[in-house]
């Protein structure tokens, strides 16, 4: 029983803490094939970059230290990303670049994000977006001949922009 309520416990902070980080979510058009530039509002000399790989799993792409100082987290990130000052710059923006990047700063200790920017581009993104949650619902499937029930996956309706 006390496993049960520590359980829910850390699934109701959990909830609190998506909620809060939600609600502070700027979404950011880019064009296919232009690079697209993300900035953080604080003005820190010590700026670190963040980006969402799979739902709620972030990768460290890589911090500013001083102005002309920057490191990356992965030696690939230096020819997809810049960070110049308290801007990220995404290289050559492509479908799979659509998603969720953050900024914070070092507090205490710990990195607190302090932006969140929803990376979008009109039809290639929705279609990426859509390919992702087809192979997430494909990947839990029970195996072939058996009786299990499954459950429809529950899509968000999604705006494309008028032209």
């Amino acid at each position: 029983m006390l496993k049960l309520i520590m359980v829910l416990l850390w699934m109701i902070l959990l909830v609190l803490l998506l909620c809060a980080e939600a609600e502070n979510v700027t979404k950011v058009r880019g064009e296919l094939g232009t690079n697209v530039t993300l900035t953080c509002s604080n003005q820190t000399t010590e700026i670190h970059w963040y980006m969402e790989i799979h739902s709620q799993f972030r990768a460290c792409i890589g911090r500013r230290f001083s102005s002309a100082d920057s490191t990356y987290c992965s030696p690939g990130f230096e020819t997809k990303f810049s960070i110049l000052g308290n801007k990220l710059v995404i290289k050559n923006f492509r479908a799979e670049d659509c998603r969720l990047y953050f900024c914070g700063i070092r507090r205490d200790g710990s990195i607190q994000f302090v932006e969140t920017f929803h990376l979008i581009s009109g039809l290639s993104c929705v279609s990426l977006s859509l390919k992702r949650r087809i192979s997430k619902y494909q990947a839990n499937l029970p195996p072939a001949g058996t009786s299990e029930r499954l459950e429809i996956p529950q899509y968000e309706e999604i705006q494309l922009p008028r032209r």
